[in-house]
């Protein structure tokens, strides 16, 4: 009997609970990929909620700024910025820890940052190959950001497979990279 594809998912938002409106298609991407035979591990961190879904297959890593979201981090603010730092610290130690215990033959990151530069992390680290969806905010927003542009296009070079939310989206991917990426919606 064949051994089933196992991999990680590496991703910035996933659902406190099933209700959670907060990007509720990651959740879903799991457990169907689950239902496909897929050995599914999530990685993601962990934000202080009144309600939170135990799962022994999603792994929430701390950080010392749970009460916000990575993204809205100001940079520019000492504090915030020690809690980013907090956040690729712990974030990496605990993903490559993970990764060891279980062993995947790959990673998907959902989102070239910050959940590429995980991925990239345990390639580097690990030789584990990776593949990037890019779901706008990462190319849309953070890729116009001069310093960040520069990781960016370094994590989807690096990557195995890219993937894109979009015909604009992967368009727009491909000219960041100088590689093919592949359309693949969210279904929200």
């Amino acid at each position: 009997m064949l051994n089933p594809l196992k991999i990680c998912l590496i991703t910035n938002r996933y659902p406190s609970h099933p209700d959670d409106v907060a990007s509720p298609f990651v959740r879903d991407f799991h457990l169907g990929l689950r239902k496909k035979g897929v050995d599914v591990s999530v990685f993601t961190p962990y934000y202080r909620t009144e309600r939170i879904e135990s799962r022994e297959d999603v792994i929430r890593f701390h950080w010392k700024g749970e009460e916000k979201v990575v993204g809205s981090l100001n940079l520019f603010n000492p504090q915030e910025l020690l809690q980013l730092f907090s956040f690729l610290k712990n974030g990496k130690c605990q993903l490559l820890h993970h990764l060891r215990r279980t062993h995947p033959h790959s990673c998907l990151a959902l989102w070239a940052l910050p959940s590429g530069w995980f991925a990239y992390q345990a390639k580097k680290e690990l030789g584990i190959p990776y593949s990037v969806w890019c779901l706008g905010s990462d190319i849309y927003v953070w890729a116009k950001k001069p310093f960040l542009r520069k990781i960016i296009k370094k994590i989807l070079k690096e990557a195995d497979h890219l993937f894109a939310d979009g015909f604009d989206l992967k368009e727009k991917t491909e000219r960041l990279s100088g590689k093919k990426c592949l359309f693949l919606p969210s279904m929200r």
